[in-house]
């Protein structure tokens, strides 16, 4: 992680940063009044907003980038347009400095909190308070809503951490793992982690199922004020008064990096959607900018391209009738699963309804050589993701992955080439459409194969390209617990424009696994 940018347009403290859900705008805001916006383009500044008659304290992006909010010491929270970035309206409900605001997911409510000792939740319908929450008995100093929009949690002066249901509002439980003020609160992308930090210079690790304590990192010499997840789940960025930013591994909470940029202490911190920026602000009036995305080790380039070139390089020079694969050589241990699935594979020529990943595309038989060095294999359904499989596999092929996509004929053959593949990658990347893990009848559907790979407990990145699935097998195993990614591609044109960011969290993904 290098630093490849340090913004400096501000006369004091920056004490807030947020990133825009495109990742095109940088807002932040700053001790002297102001809040600017960026251009992660070329890092331009394209507006000074200065609205507020005291210390911004805070900004945060509606999930849509069409609005963002800003708290301040002024004791009011401004709403601007991120479109014609225009004041909407300035909301007075507290009687003391706002210290932090939030959206919630589907966009209704925008949460503040101070140091009134309550959180105010505004309709953005109307900008009217819908409730106020005054469990806390000293300041609220950070809060959040999870990513399915189902709990709200605030942490406070007074060490504790309140979790709430959005259903009614009620309080169901309460952290008391810190031992003095609660600075910051971070869900992680699925949901399944709560990060929160504190003047007692921890980071606490809540899991969300039941909310109890998984780590406690100790890293920090003094207040640790900011924390966040990067967006693929990879890794946890926390930002301390000690001056420093330390990044996580979040598969063993490891430290992996150390950012020591700023000269004086870090008040805020957090990454852009694709992962690849992280941006940090200081009482040093500055902002860092990190380039947080790498590509796959190079050792591991130089082991497996030469490999791909020596095995194209072969079959150039190979007549078409020696291309046919010897089905005798196959791996001992895939046989043994391909005969299990065979047995489990059923056969209705009459229920054809569509073609899978594993399906026929073509009547004329495309043999794939059999590769030893797989690395991500892609799970689809032909009939609805070819062109976004095949863009997909350029783009990884091209930052050095050896991608396996299923282009052989159904049978035996196909069987046997999706069980090897499955059992020697090391990272499944599923495009989920609307019909994936469907039971075709016919071959070796997406059905089967979904359940290979849960059966062999392989690593899955879902790529959701639909709303839900129709398929229970799919709702079943895909939930909201795997990793995924959202890509909706309206035509097959847009299928081919497959996003960078979207490749770079299949990378980091890759990257972080064992």
């Amino acid at each position: 992680m290098d630093l490849s940018k340090r913004l400096n347009d501000n006369d004091s403290d920056v004490t807030a940063v947020a990133f825009s859900p495109d990742g095109l705008t940088l807002a932040t805001g700053s001790e002297d009044k102001t809040v600017c916006l960026y251009s992660t383009q070329d890092w331009s500044l394209i507006k000074r907003f200065t609205d507020h008659s005291n210390c911004v304290t805070s900004v945060a992006f509606n999930l849509d980038g069409s609005a963002f909010a800003t708290g301040s010491k002024d004791k009011t929270v401004c709403v601007y347009s991120a479109t014609n970035l225009s004041l909407i309206t300035r909301l007075t409900d507290h009687g003391s400095c706002v210290t932090c605001v939030d959206f919630s997911p589907d966009g209704s409510i925008l949460a503040s909190g101070s140091y009134d000792k309550t959180v105010c939740l505004c309709s953005t319908k109307d900008w009217s308070v819908r409730k106020r929450l005054e469990d806390n008995s000293k300041d609220v100093k950070t809060l959040a809503f999870s990513p399915n929009g189902a709990a709200f949690v605030t942490g406070s002066e007074d060490a504790t951490i309140g979790v709430y249901s959005t259903a009614d509002w009620s309080l169901i439980k309460r952290l008391t793992d810190h031992t003095k003020c609660v600075t910051s609160v971070g869900f992680d992308t699925d949901g399944s982690h709560l990060a929160t930090g504190s003047w007692d210079k921890t980071v606490c690790i809540f899991s969300t199922r039941d909310w109890s304590l998984v780590k406690r990192l100790t890293d920090h010499k003094t207040y640790v004020y900011s924390v966040a997840f990067s967006p693929d789940g990879c890794a946890l960025a926390t930002g301390s008064w000690d001056k420093t930013v330390c990044v996580y591994a979040t598969k063993d909470w490891s430290l992996t990096k150390r950012l020591s940029d700023h000269t004086n202490w870090i008040w805020s911190l957090g990454y852009s959607p694709d992962g690849c920026t992280l941006a940090t602000c200081s009482k040093d009036k500055t902002v860092c900018v990190y380039s947080a995305c790498s590509s796959p080790p190079q050792s591991e380039r130089e082991q497996v391209l030469p490999a791909m070139k020596e095995q194209k390089d072969a079959l150039e020079h190979q007549h078409p009738a020696e291309l046919e694969l010897d089905l005798h050589e196959v791996h001992h241990e895939t046989e043994m699963v391909a005969r299990e699935m065979q047995a489990a594979t059923p056969t209705c020529p009459s229920r054809v309804v569509g073609h899978s990943a594993c399906d026929a595309f073509s009547k004329d038989k495309q043999i794939v050589p059999r590769s030893d060095t797989t690395q991500i294999f892609i799970s689809l359904r032909f009939g609805e993701a070819l062109s976004a499989g095949k863009a997909l596999k350029d783009k990884l092929t091209a930052r050095g992955f050896s991608v396996f996509l299923c282009a052989v004929q159904a049978g035996d053959n196909l069987m046997r080439e999706i069980v090897f593949n499955i059992s020697k990658c090391k990272l499944v990347v599923i495009l989920g459409t609307r019909t994936y893990g469907m039971d075709t009848g016919v071959g070796f559907s997406t059905f089967q194969e979904l359940e290979f790979i849960i059966n062999r407990k392989k690593p899955m990145f879902l790529v959701m390209m639909c709303e839900d699935f129709e398929e229970p097998m799919a709702q079943f195993h895909l939930g909201s617990s795997i990793m995924h990614h959202p890509w909706h591609p309206a035509t097959e044109q847009e299928q081919t424009n497959v996003p960078d960011e979207l490749v770079s969290a299949i990378a980091c993904k890759f990257q972080s696994l064992p």
